[in-house]
C-alpha cells in the first residue's frame, strides 16, 4: 500500500480548485509571465485558521500565497515551512510504496535462503549454542560434518584448506554466526521500519530503512567471502601457498566449502539500493522541508521583488508610527535610568529592542513584518516593563550583601583566627558591598557574584569547635549553677575553674575503679605480690594520674578558650533556642540604637519569645526589677539562661559574641554602622 495515499488525495488535489483563477490573476499583477502562470499547478492548504495555497511549478514549490483576505505571498521562509510542513511532508509519503519494498526485499531474501539456511544448520548454530574461542566453537561440535572438520577431520576442498582450533575455518565459523546475526536483525528492522512508516515517524524510519538496508546490503554481499564456503567459480589459485600465512593470500585458498556458495539475485538489490536513496531523498524531516521553503522564499524574490518592495516599505511605516510610537523616547529614558544603576536584564532588552528595530529598518524587504511587529511590540513592552520595576532590585541585593558580611563576621569571630580564604572571601565582600554604594554596572552580574560569593562563604564555613562546644554544654550549666549568687564579673572570671567539676568527678572516679580493682585482685589472690607487680602497679597508677591531670587541664583550657568568646553564629543559636531575651542599650542611646533595638524587639516578639529592656549607664542598671548594678542586672540574666543583645555607641565599629557564663550578642559602632542592625539579621 501507499502511505499516506489518502492525504494526497485530500491535499494534493491539483489545478481546478475554486480559486485558480484569482491566483493566476494575483499572480499575473507581480509580472509572473503568462508561461509560468499556465503551467503551474496548486495544492491548498488550510493552516491556523487561515485558508493558502502552495504553486508547484515543473514540479517544485515555487510559491505560497495567502488566500484568507487579500491574497499575498509568504516571503519568510520560517512562516513558509509551518504552512507547508504537513502537506509536503504528506506528499512525500504518498511516494513510497511499502508494499513493493517490503515484496522486493523478500524476493531477494528468498533467491539464497535455503543455501543460508542449510549453513545454519550444517554449522551447529541451529542447535542454539554459539561458536566462540572461549567456548571451542561448539555450535559446530553439535554437527557430525562440522566437527569432522574442526578437530582435524579431511579437508573438504583443497589441499591447502587449515583445518583445527585456530584455525581460518574457525574464524569462519565466528564470522558467519555474526553475520548470520547482522542478517536476520537488519531483515527485520527493514520489515518493521518499513511496515510501520508513518507521518510521525517518517524521518526515522526512513534513516532506520537506509541503516538497515546498507548493513543487509553489505552482509548479504560479502557473506560467502569466508573459509566455509567454497572458492568462486574462476577463482585463481596462483597466488596460494601453504607456506603464506592465510591473512597474506586470497580467502579461498583457505576454503573449505562446509556450506553452499549463495546465490542472491543481485538485480533485485540494485532495484531496493535505488529506491531507497529516491526515499532518503524525499523532504520528510525539518531540515529537508525547511530547505524546501526557503527555495520558495528564493524563488519567490527572484519574481515578486520589486512590487513587494513598495508594500514592505508601506508596511515598516505603520509599524514605526504605531507599535513603537514613542521608541526614541522610551530607550533614551531607559539609558539614562541604566547610566545611574545598570541592569543586565534591562539592557539586554534595550540591546533585544534596539536589535529588531535594526534589524527591520535594514532587512524590511526580506522578513515577515507582521511577525516583527508581534515581536517588537512584547520587546518594547518588555522595556517600558522592566524599566518601571528596576528599582525594586536593588534591595534584594543588599539583603545578599548583609548576609554575606554577617556570615564572614562570624567565621572572624571567637577569637579565632581568619584562614587565608576568609581574608580572601572578606576582600571580596568589600569590593561588592562597595559596589552597592556607587553605580553598579551589572545588576544582574552583581547578584550572580553575591550569589556565588554566598555559597563559597558556605563552603568554607570552619568545622565546628567540639571541645568548646562540649564545654559550653557540660561545663557552662555547671559553672553557672555554682555561680549563680556571684558577681557578674566574677562569676565569668571564675567559670573555667568551675567548669572543670565534672572532668574532676570523671578523674577521681576512673582512680577509684582501679585502686578498687587492684585490691579485688590481691583480696582473690589473683596478683602475686612482689616487689615487681608493685613496682608496675606504681607506674600504672602514676600514668593514671598524670593522665586525669592532662584530662583536667585540658578541659581548664578548653572552657578559658570558650570563655573568653564565642562566634557569633553560637550566640544567635542560643537566642533562638531560649524563651526570653533581653535587649539592653549600653551607655548614650542615639536614634540608630533605638530604631535598632526596636527591630530586634518586634522580630523577637514575633516569635513568641518574652522580650524585656534594659539600659545601662555607668554603673548601675535599669530593667524591669527596678535599678541594680550593672554586676547584679548581668548575672541574673546568666543565671536565669536569658540571652543579651548589648547595642552600645562608640567610634570603632564592631559586632561580637560571648556565650559561657550567660550569651551576650554585642553591638556597637558609630550612628552609621548601628543603622544597619546586623544584630537583627542574626536573630530574625
Amino acid at each position: 500500500m501507499r502511505i499516506g495515499l489518502y492525504s494526497a488525495v485530500i491535499l494534493m488535489l491539483v489545478v481546478g480548485f475554486a480559486g485558480a483563477s484569482s491566483v493566476s490573476v494575483f499572480l499575473g499583477s507581480y509580472n509572473v509571465s503568462a508561461s509560468v502562470v499556465s503551467s503551474l499547478s496548486y495544492v491548498n492548504i488550510s493552516h491556523a485558521g487561515g485558508s493558502y495555497v502552495l504553486a508547484y511549478y515543473q514540479g517544485e514549490p515555487t510559491f505560497l500565497i495567502n488566500t484568507t483576505g487579500a491574497y499575498q505571498f509568504i516571503t519568510q521562509a520560517q512562516a513558509i515551512y509551518s504552512i507547508i510542513n504537513t502537506t509536503v511532508l504528506n506528499a512525500s509519503l504518498s511516494k513510497i510504496n511499502t508494499t513493493f519494498l517490503t515484496s522486493t526485499l523478500k524476493k531477494y531474501n528468498q533467491s539464497s535462503a535455503s543455501n543460508v539456511t542449510d549453513c545454519f544448520v550444517e554449522t551447529g548454530l541451529s542447535s542454539g549454542e554459539t561458536c566462540t574461542i572461549q567456548n571451542s566453537c561448539q555450535s559446530c561440535l553439535t554437527s557430525e560434518i562440522c566437527r569432522a572438520t574442526l578437530v582435524g577431520g579431511t579437508p573438504l576442498n583443497r589441499k591447502y584448506s587449515p583445518i583445527g582450533y585456530n584455525s581460518t575455518f574457525e574464524y569462519g565459523l565466528i564470522n558467519f554466526e555474526h553475520n548470520y546475526t547482522d542478517l536476520i536483525s537488519s531483515y527485520s528492522a527493514l520489515i518493521s521500519n518499513a511496515s510501520t512508516l508513518s507521518a510521525s515517524n517518517a524521518q526515522s524510519n526512513i534513516n532506520n530503512i537506509a541503516s538497515a538496508f546498507s548493513l543487509y546490503s553489505s552482509v548479504t554481499q560479502n557473506m560467502d567471502t569466508n573459509p566455509i564456503f567454497p572458492p568462486p567459480a574462476g577463482s585463481d589459485f596462483s597466488g596460494c601457498s601453504p607456506s603464506l600465512s592465510a591473512k597474506n593470500q586470497p580467502w579461498y585458498c583457505s576454503a573449505v566449502g562446509l556450506c553452499q556458495s549463495l546465490q542472491y539475485n543481485v538485480s533485485l538489490l540494485d532495484r531496493m539500493h535505488g529506491y531507497i536513496n529516491v526515499m532518503s531523498s524525499l523532504p520528510v524531516s525539518k531540515a529537508q522541508i525547511m530547505a524546501v521553503a526557503q527555495n520558495v522564499s528564493s524563488r519567490e524574490s527572484v519574481y515578486v521583488g520589486a512590487v513587494l518592495a513598495a508594500q514592505k516599505r508601506a508596511q515598516l511605516g505603520a509599524v514605526m508610527n504605531t507599535t513603537l510610537l514613542g521608541y526614541n523616547q522610551t530607550v533614551a529614558n531607559a539609558n539614562l535610568l541604566l547610566s545611574r544603576i545598570y541592569d543586565s536584564g534591562l539592557q539586554q532588552s534595550i540591546n533585544a529592542l534596539q536589535d529588531s528595530y535594526q534589524n527591520l529598518s535594514a532587512n524590511y524587504l526580506s522578513v515577515n513584518i507582521s511577525a516583527y511587529n508581534t515581536t517588537l511590540a512584547a520587546q518594547y513592552g518588555t522595556v517600558k516593563s522592566q524599566y518601571a520595576s528596576l528599582n525594586a532590585t536593588y534591595a534584594s541585593l543588599l539583603n545578599i550583601s548583609q548576609y554575606n558580611t554577617l556570615m564572614l563576621l562570624d567565621m572572624q569571630s571567637g577569637g579565632s583566627q581568619p584562614s587565608s580564604t576568609t581574608a580572601r572571601l572578606s576582600f571580596e565582600q568589600a569590593q561588592l558591598g562597595s559596589s552597592l554604594n556607587s553605580r553598579i554596572s551589572n545588576v544582574n552580574a552583581t547578584r550572580a557574584n553575591l550569589s556565588a560569593l554566598k555559597g563559597q562563604i558556605a563552603a568554607s564555613q570552619p568545622l565546628p569547635n567540639v571541645p568548646q562546644y562540649l564545654s559550653r554544654a557540660i561545663g557552662a550549666p555547671v559553672a553557672t549553677a555554682l555561680l549563680s549568687s556571684t558577681g557578674y564579673s566574677a562569676a565569668v572570671a571564675s567559670a573555667p575553674f568551675y567548669a572543670v567539676i565534672p572532668s574532676l568527678v570523671i578523674g577521681i572516679i576512673v582512680l577509684a575503679v582501679l585502686l578498687a580493682y587492684h585490691r579485688q585482685l590481691k583480696g582473690r589472690h589473683r596478683l602475686a605480690v612482689s616487689r615487681r607487680t608493685s613496682r608496675n602497679w606504681n607506674i600504672l597508677m602514676g600514668m593514671a594520674i598524670a593522665i586525669v591531670l592532662l584530662f583536667i587541664v585540658a578541659t581548664y583550657l578548653v572552657a578559658q578558650s570558650a570563655n573568653t568568646s564565642a562566634q557569633l553564629s553560637v550566640a544567635a543559636g542560643a537566642i533562638k533556642s531560649s524563651g526570653s531575651v533581653a535587649i539592653v542599650v549600653s551607655g548614650q542611646s542615639n536614634p540608630a540604637i533605638a530604631g535598632c533595638a526596636a527591630k530586634i524587639y518586634s522580630a523577637l516578639a514575633s516569635q513568641g519569645k518574652n522580650v524585656s529592656n534594659a539600659t545601662i549607664s555607668a554603673q548601675s542598671c535599669s530593667s524591669g526589677s527596678g535599678l541594680q548594678t550593672v554586676d547584679s542586672c548581668m548575672s541574673a540574666y546568666a543565671s536565669r539562661g536569658t540571652p543579651v543583645i548589648m547595642l552600645s555607641n562608640s567610634t570603632a565599629d564592631s559586632l561580637t559574641a560571648y556565650s559561657y557564663y550567660g550569651t551576650v550578642l554585642r553591638q556597637s559602632g558609630t550612628e552609621q554602622f548601628t543603622s544597619q542592625c546586623l544584630a537583627y539579621l542574626f536573630v530574625k
